[in-house]
C-alpha cells in the first residue's frame, strides 16, 4: 500500500499529460463501446513480446512499439503514425490482486471510473486467466478506455505488479481485439 498512493498521483499527472497529447488531435469518429461482448483476439500482426514482464499481446502491423522507463515504473507505448495508440503503464505492487474500483478508489477518490466491468484477460501456463477492471473515465475533457489488473495475483517474493491499460474511447473496438491477445508467462 505504500507505493500506491504515490502511483495514484503520479498517473494522474502523467495520464493527463500523455493522453491529451497523444489523443487530443485523433480525428477519430467514435465507435460506441462493445466491451459487453467477448471479443474475438485477431490474431494477425505482429507479436510484441515483453520478456522483463512476462507478457505478450499482438498488435496490427501499422502500431510500433516501444518502452521506457519511468522513475515509477515502465510504460509499454503502443502507437500508428496517425496518432491512434493506447499504452501500458507497469509498476510494482505490494498487495495481492484482483484490482477492483472499490480498491482505486481508496487512493484515487476524484478518478471518475464509469461502466466497470470485470474480465479475464489470457492465460498462462498456470493459470486460466488474469482478473481485470475495465472501465471508462473522464480527465480533463477527455474519455479513456481503461483496463487494470494485477499480475501476477499473489505476490512474488520481489512483488507483483500494476498494469494499467489506457486508450481514447475512439480506440475501445481495437483494444478489445489487442487485449483479447494479452497472454502472461
Amino acid at each position: 500500500m505504500s507505493r500506491l498512493p504515490l502511483i495514484a498521483i503520479f498517473l494522474g499527472v502523467l495520464g493527463a499529460v500523455a493522453l491529451a497529447g497523444f489523443f487530443y488531435f485523433s480525428q477519430k469518429t467514435p465507435q460506441a463501446p462493445d466491451s459487453a461482448s467477448s471479443p474475438q483476439a485477431d490474431t494477425q500482426g505482429k507479436r510484441y513480446v515483453n520478456q522483463a514482464f512476462g507478457f505478450s499481446f499482438v498488435h496490427p502491423e501499422e502500431v510500433s512499439v516501444t518502452e521506457f522507463a519511468d522513475e515509477d515504473g515502465t510504460i509499454v507505448l503502443a502507437q500508428k503514425s496517425g496518432g491512434e495508440s493506447f499504452q501500458v503503464f507497469i509498476t510494482p505492487l505490494d498487495e495481492p490482486g484482483p484490482i477492483t474500483a472499490e480498491r482505486i478508489g481508496k487512493d484515487l477518490p476524484n478518478l471518475a471510473i464509469e461502466e466497470p466491468q470485470e474480465v479475464t484477460l489470457g492465460g498462462s501456463p498456470t493459470s486460466t486467466g488474469i482478473p481485470a477492471l475495465i472501465f471508462f473515465s473522464t480527465q480533463n475533457d477527455m474519455r479513456t478506455r481503461e483496463a487494470w489488473f494485477v499480475w501476477p495475483d499473489d505476490p512474488l517474493r520481489s512483488g507483483n505488479y500494476l498494469y494499467q491499460v489506457t486508450a481514447p474511447e475512439e480506440f475501445d473496438g481495437q483494444l478489445a481485439k489487442i487485449m483479447a491477445t494479452f497472454s502472461f508467462e
